[in-house]
């Protein structure tokens, strides 16, 4: 029982050190402009909201 543990808790370890290396990959790395698309909307194409009965 005592190798399965240490198996899992090795696991883990590995695990949490991988993901917090790559997390310091990702943060080094330039970040990438977003792209925001707008679009109008006449008055007349808008659909009014519908009363409620």
């Amino acid at each position: 029982m005592g190798h399965v543990i240490a198996i899992f808790g090795t696991l883990i370890a590995l695990n949490l050190g991988f993901g917090y290396w790559l997390s310091e990959e990702n943060a080094a790395a330039e970040p990438e402009e977003g792209v925001v698309e707008v679009e109008e909307v006449p008055v007349d194409d808008a659909v009014a909201p519908q009363e409620e009965q």
